[in-house]
């Protein structure tokens, strides 16, 4: 007889009575007090499309080259399970064992996070924090995801928190060669989601209030001329080093090679979470290829992109993208066979 996902994942629930722990620290998931998808690990590296790389402790590259990767804030809550190590430990041994590639454990850490409550109030939840991993990587382990997003919330009532739900790093070497590149590129991308900030909320899927992701309004009141004059390196309003858990891009850690895409939304399906994924890195790829004139025209945007973004600007786009819009940029489309 067929098995249901739950049936199949319930049988292996045996290990999960201790919890996963780095060092055996029951206060927290696996004893490390620091929330960010870039750091604070004990076996440092990154994922590429099949394998695991080990770095330097500042996540340098032996070879010297740049890591141009993405990292995940992943916020699980429990409707079942009340003890944060066993939720920690079910998505460990059930989810993070399957990923294609070398040290597969080695990929995520689990960590408390007050703010996080399950449907009824409980804070039954851990936030699973991975490190670097390359476009290609999340692409060829699709599948697995689909467990994590998908076969945990049939099977534990394990799901990701409805509100916030995930944010995404990604490396500033996404966005070009050299620093000045990179600054210039991250730019468009700041412009493009602050100054439509409202229809990339409905686009990420974000839900609830916008304390900790708020738009930088500013944006919304100037021209693209006096955008760049202001928000250049020297001007008057700079991209912030300071970290900001309140804005909607934190740009506090460029200057240490990552920023923070803190917009992005719950993903309660893995349909949501690939379309998601695509579309953030439709957009790290695309600012690179768009003039600032550019960026005033959603066509413009929006053109080459896949049936998986082109998907989520059909059904989630606030009514901010016209019928002709989708229409001109449907015909540009690109299909890739993804699972």
């Amino acid at each position: 007889m067929r098995q249901t996902s739950k049936q199949r994942l319930v049988q292996t629930t045996n290990a999960t009575s201790t919890g996963y722990h780095r060092d055996g620290n029951n206060n927290c998931c696996c004893g490390d007090n620091e929330s960010y998808a870039f750091e604070g690990y004990t076996e440092l590296g990154y994922y590429n499309s099949d394998r695991f790389i080990p770095t330097g402790n500042r996540y340098e590259r032996t070879d010297g080259k740049p890591i141009k990767a993405y990292g995940l804030e992943i916020e699980m809550v429990s409707e079942y399970i009340n003890r944060q190590q066993v939720i920690a430990n079910v998505i460990h041994n059930i989810v993070v064992k399957r990923f294609k590639t070398t040290k597969p454990l080695y990929l995520m850490k689990y960590q408390h996070d007050g703010s996080l409550r399950n449907d009824y109030g409980n804070d039954w939840a851990v936030e699973c924090i991975t490190q670097p991993m390359t476009k290609e990587f999340i692409r060829n382990n699709y599948s697995v995801w689909r467990c994590m997003f998908e076969d945990l919330k049939n099977g534990f009532g394990i799901h990701t928190n409805r509100t916030c739900g995930m944010h995404c790093n990604l490396s500033t070497a996404l966005f070009g060669k050299d620093t000045e590149e990179q600054y210039d590129n991250i730019l468009k991308l700041y412009y493009i989601i602050h100054k439509y900030f409202d229809m990339f909320w409905s686009l990420f899927l974000r839900r609830g209030d916008n304390t900790y992701c708020a738009p930088d309004r500013y944006v919304q009141r100037v021209s693209i001329d006096e955008f760049r004059v202001l928000y250049k390196k020297g001007g008057s309003r700079e991209l912030s080093n300071e970290s900001d858990h309140y804005t909607a891009i934190n740009t506090g850690h460029i200057a240490t090679g990552r920023l923070e895409l803190r917009l992005v939304g719950s993903c309660t399906t893995f349909a949501q979470f690939r379309n998601t994924m695509e579309l953030v890195f439709f957009l790290v790829d695309k600012v690179k290829k768009l003039s600032w004139k550019q960026l005033d025209n959603f066509v413009s945007i929006f053109s080459g992109c896949n049936q998986y973004v082109y998907d989520r600007l059909e059904t989630k786009n606030g009514g901010y993208i016209t019928e002709q819009q989708l229409k001109d940029i449907k015909e540009t489309i690109k299909e890739e066979q993804l699972i």
